[in-house]
């Protein structure tokens, strides 16, 4: 049987705060919803204790946000899709739009109507050759909001799975070991998700 991991990621850049649910199976992402986060008098606060229930309950959590103000205090991890991947030396936009039509043309991506206003579209994003001759992006920023962002973010989470093989060797170093029947496993991995070095789009 194969293992399923409850993902919940949260957008405070470009625009509408915007929170994203999904379920990560094999190869499968499976999107459940979004949810608009209102400005309230206790926004913040209710978020933190959302996120903080979630993770109890064994989600892998990612926040974006200027400074990581709510992740630290909730315990969830923090992701910039502007920060540089270590590894891939790529920054994690370029990542998660290439992971994100990898899946949809493979047909991994279920559940888009469920996030319909936030799908990737290709009249959105126009591909381009860097100097090393892979694809990147200009994207109509007119356009891309946190919506957009909370499913990329999604995308790159689902990606570097921590109950995987790839996601533990490619992605840890090879010195994270454990595994989706160790109840503290994914709270532990929510720190070490995104190993990066700080760069711009």
């Amino acid at each position: 049987m194969k293992q399923e991991n409850r993902i919940m990621t949260v957008s405070m850049t470009g625009g509408r705060r915007q929170k994203c649910f999904s379920v990560v199976s094999g190869e499968i992402l499976s999107f459940a919803g979004m949810t608009e986060i209102r400005k309230t008098e206790n926004w913040k606060k209710e978020l933190i204790e959302d996120i903080r229930d979630k993770l109890a309950k064994g989600f892998i959590v990612a926040v974006e946000e200027m400074i990581p103000e709510v992740s630290s205090k909730s315990g969830a991890a923090h992701v910039s899709l502007s920060d540089i991947d270590a590894f891939n030396e790529r920054i994690n936009l370029w990542l998660a739009l290439d992971y994100y039509f990898d899946m949809r043309d493979k047909g991994s991506l279920v559940g888009l109507k469920k996030v319909k206003s936030f799908e990737i579209r290709d009249s959105l994003i126009q591909r381009l050759s860097d100097e090393k001759g892979r694809v990147k992006y200009e994207i109509n920023w007119d356009v891309i909001n946190a919506g957009h962002r909370a499913v990329l973010l999604s995308v790159l989470v689902s990606m570097r799975n921590p109950v995987s093989d790839k996601f533990l060797a490619d992605f840890s170093g090879g010195g994270m070991t454990g595994s989706g029947d160790d109840e503290n496993f994914a709270e532990r991995m929510n720190n070490s998700i995104l190993q990066q070095k700080k760069g711009s789009i």
